[in-house]
């Protein structure tokens, strides 16, 4: 049975995605607040939303550079603001980079797919080439949050807007169920991908936020003021 598709304004999406980050990220660093945890199962559905907005955009319109270069700059920004503070609680020393690090590797791996694909080279070294590409990005996404499964959902996104046939459709809702398989959150972030699979833009909407970098800001800023009242009221 063929699902009804849906048409919604992008920006109120990334409004939706940035309240649910802050809701989820509200249950993380006060977690010391008895039964507050439930709140994550809302949290859940941040990360789907950011990487359907991020993939299809980039599909779109190809601008890897540019994604590139404000992925990392706000990654080591929100690395200088969580770094102390996971410094001193985490017992591990290493901890998974934020998701910014997550997004840009991302990033990086479809960008090298893409100059790997137009290269004037035979088949096999564009095979051999590409499998590297594949290992290279997957090992260096072991550091960054959502790990492997993270990864290579993002990369199926892409892939799905690339080309949106069935088996790329299934391919998307069964790593949404990888990347969160703690405490049944995968349900939440499978019914969340099924939603925005089912998305179709049909129409232009007027843009609610016109600046980017507000996006890109709110996250060390809003983590900063998290740590810093959780810090205070232990």
């Amino acid at each position: 049975m063929k699902l009804p598709t849906i048409s919604i304004n992008k920006d109120i999406l990334k409004i939706i995605a940035l309240v649910t980050m802050t809701i989820d990220h509200i249950a993380q660093y006060f977690n010391f607040i008895p039964h507050i945890d439930i709140l994550r199962y809302i949290g859940r559905t941040s990360f789907p939303i950011f990487a359907f907005l991020l993939m299809e955009h980039l599909c779109q319109k190809q601008i890897f550079k540019k994604y590139a270069i404000r992925l990392s700059c706000f990654g080591v920004l929100t690395l200088v603001v969580l770094f102390p503070y996971h410094g001193i609680t985490e017992q591990s020393p290493i901890y998974p980079l934020n998701i910014m690090f997550t997004f840009l590797n991302a990033v990086l791996a479809i960008l090298a797919y893409e100059w790997i694909k137009k290269e004037d080279v035979t088949i096999y070294l564009k095979i051999f080439a590409l499998i590297f590409n594949f290992i290279c990005f997957s090992l260096i996404s072991l550091t960054t949050q959502y790990s492997i499964s993270g990864f290579c959902y993002l990369l199926m996104i892409y892939f799905y807007y690339k080309r949106p046939s069935r088996i790329n459709y299934i391919i998307v809702l069964i790593l949404s169920i990888l990347i969160n398989t703690s405490h049944y959150w995968w349900i939440i972030s499978f019914i969340s991908t099924l939603f925005l699979l089912q998305i179709k833009e049909n129409k232009v909407y007027p843009r609610l936020l016109k600046p980017w970098w507000i996006f890109y800001l709110y996250y060390p800023l809003h983590l900063w003021l998290l740590i810093y009242i959780s810090c205070l009221l232990k």
